[in-house]
């Protein structure tokens, strides 16, 4: 079902960006450091990418980390997110008062993940997708704000949708 959904872009190998800068809480300006995106290979990774400039979708930080504590049994399910920015100003606030659980890349250009990717510059289905622990595209959508979405990333999390 799931790669009939995905035609092409099933299991298609993810470009990422080892070296982007990691915020971390409490800490001024980004962290230049290589990043291992994929520690696991039986785990998945949820990666979001929100722009910095916009409140609302900052407080999607604070969404994603609801979303792990409510999903706290699922154990091989992360985050990571990459936040689009000028500069990391409001970013870090909401990662200073959050605590947050998982990562937070930095990059100033917006598009450098999309155009890495092929995927489409403004289109809000590519904001989110979901890997496999061997950077592998599994499936595309908002398990933050889609209940069947949602419903989905956790079942191939857990083994029971046969990915």
């Amino acid at each position: 079902m799931v790669e009939k959904a995905m035609q092409g872009w099933y299991k298609k190998p993810l470009a990422y960006n080892d070296s982007l800068p990691i915020l971390l809480p409490n800490v001024a300006e980004p962290i230049d450091t290589t990043f291992n995106w994929f520690v696991n290979q039986d785990d998945y990774y949820i990666i979001r990418q929100v722009d910095a400039s916009c409140s609302k979708c900052i407080g999607q930080m604070e969404v994603a980390q609801a979303f792990l504590e409510k999903h706290s049994e699922v154990k091989n399910l992360h985050f990571i997110m990459i936040v689009n920015a000028v500069i990391p100003d409001m970013a870090q606030e909401a990662i200073d008062k959050l605590q947050l659980d998982f990562p937070v890349l930095f990059q100033r250009n917006h598009e450098q993940f999309r155009r890495m990717n092929q995927l489409p510059i403004n289109d809000d289905l590519f904001t989110n997708v979901l890997v496999n622990g061997r950077g592998e595209i599994i499936l595309f959508g908002d398990a933050l704000f889609n209940e069947l979405t949602e419903e989905l990333f956790l079942s191939i999390a857990k083994g029971e949708c046969g990915v």
